[in-house]
């Protein structure tokens, strides 16, 4: 938990501060000489923490708010100090609480994870997560404020004053100091002769890695992952013209279409790269085979979709499609009807679907399945009690705090919402996918399965 223990040691202080206060009423000048000889330990922390860059909602309302109310008891001379430093110590605790930031998952397989940042025309840096032997350096999960630019133009496609933009990069700064949990550039493990590869999609407003929880587990177990950034417009619909939804469809289906195109391009371009047998030996620096007749893609949301339309216009992909909460809205009706000939797996949150009811999301996915011809090696499931965000790294940065806004549901336990995510995809991985077993049986494996202490028929709802 980045920069945890430095709040819980700021939290002590202000504790302690409020003891001080307590038993001093109502000799102010003492409880003022405390305060000011346990700021000389605060400012080393506000040191630090800026230092290495662990600056997080908690520090920064202790940053700015905490000093106001030093300098209102100074002037004020207050009896009842303690009131200022009760209010001071509850606000921050509740902040902790509500901001606290999840480690992530460690992965489980016999790999280390090593991590590669290809640059590729036309699309910029693509990463790559694959199996790895070596030790080297680990890079932050933000490798710099150009993803936040991005998200912040994109999202309300307007360029804010320099000033609002800098308390924005401010506020989440703290994501460059969370480490993604990799090995930069270390070799391919040894062992590891022929590539087994997906390539993974993100969702509107994610970026390449932006699903490291899952990324790095597939890799771990000896799978080699190519994840790019889809830089587009994010925001189509705002909260004044969400009345006049149904006359807004149009667009939305227009905007999203011609973003739909664009990233089945930018799939086609990494596929053409994995298809060049010297390019990928010049990545992994020694002679290796890649295995083509079990190449997948993956995403989430958009990503999903992106997958899924790629899928059925580049006969390419020929290993199958993981799809997290599908978008399948943009995609043109026609597409829907077409057999997509490949094993698929739809894993959706139980949130999603209700929240986007003008896009009869389940309806589209159901259209999918029936026309495709591996339907028996295919898998449609709901993971119960799960949101949209629980499919994304998003979830491990405030998971109180969404709960506390409704972002995700307040009884799911992330962490085994996260591992029935990761088990689900590793089963249709490596049983149907890869041994080319049926999804009947699979399911069976699915259900008898236990997730974090979870039977899988109480958390898996077969569609």
């Amino acid at each position: 938990m980045p920069g945890l223990s430095h709040n819980f040691l700021i939290l002590a202080i202000f504790f302690f501060q409020f003891i001080i206060a307590l038993y001093s009423e109502p000799d102010a000048s003492r409880h003022i000489k405390v305060k000011l000889f346990s700021h000389c330990f605060y400012l080393i922390f506000i040191v630090q923490k800026i230092s290495r860059k662990q600056i997080d909602f908690p520090f920064l309302f202790s940053f700015f708010v905490e000093p106001g109310f030093f300098c209102l008891m100074w002037v004020s001379k207050s009896t009842s100090l303690f009131i200022y430093t009760l209010i001071t110590f509850l606000i921050y605790a509740t902040l902790v609480y509500l901001f606290q930031v999840l480690d992530f998952p460690k992965p489980t397989g016999k790999y280390l994870v090593g991590y590669k940042d290809v640059f590729m025309e036309n699309i910029g840096n693509v990463a790559v997560f694959y199996p790895s032997d070596q030790i080297t350096t680990d890079i932050p999960w933000l490798t710099d404020r150009k993803y936040l630019a991005t998200l912040l133009y994109s999202s309300f496609h307007t360029n804010f004053p320099k000033i609002i933009q800098e308390i924005f990069f401010f506020a989440f700064g703290f994501l460059q100091s969370i480490p993604l949990g990799v090995q930069k550039d270390s070799r391919l493990a040894q062992s590891v002769q022929t590539l087994d590869v997906m390539v993974f999609s993100h969702g509107l407003g994610g970026n390449r890695h932006g699903y490291s929880a899952f990324l790095k587990e597939m890799a771990s177990y000896g799978f080699v992952i190519f994840a790019s950034d889809h830089p587009e417009k994010i925001i189509i619909l705002s909260r004044f013209n969400l009345k006049d939804l149904d006359k807004m469809i149009p667009t939305i289906k227009e905007v999203r279409g011609s973003q739909l195109e664009r990233r089945r391009e930018t799939i086609s371009i990494i596929l053409d790269f994995i298809y060049d047998e010297k390019k990928i030996n010049e990545l992994f620096q020694r002679n290796v085979s890649v295995n083509y007749e079990k190449l997948m893609l993956g995403g989430h949301s958009f990503g999903g979709v992106t997958s899924i339309y790629t899928s059925l216009l580049d006969n390419r992909v020929k290993g199958g499609i993981i799809c997290m909460d599908p978008y399948v809205f943009p995609m043109k009706d026609e597409f829907l009807l077409k057999d997509l000939n490949l094993p698929l797996l739809v894993i959706n949150s139980e949130g999603f679907d209700p929240s986007i009811k003008y896009a009869e999301n389940m309806q589209r996915i159901d259209k999918l399945f029936t026309a495709n011809s591996e339907k028996s090696r295919s898998v449609n499931l709901i993971c119960r009690k799960s949101d949209h965000l629980h499919q994304c790294d998003l979830v491990f940065f405030f998971p109180e705090f969404m709960k506390l806004v409704k972002f995700i549901n307040r009884k799911a336990d992330v962490l085994t919402i996260i591992e029935c995510n990761r088990r689900v995809m590793q089963f249709f991985i490596e049983d149907i996918v890869m041994k080319g077993q049926e999804a009947k049986e699979v399911l069976e494996k699915m259900k008898n399965h236990n997730f974090n202490g979870i039977q899988g028929k109480d958390i898996l709802a077969i569609l």
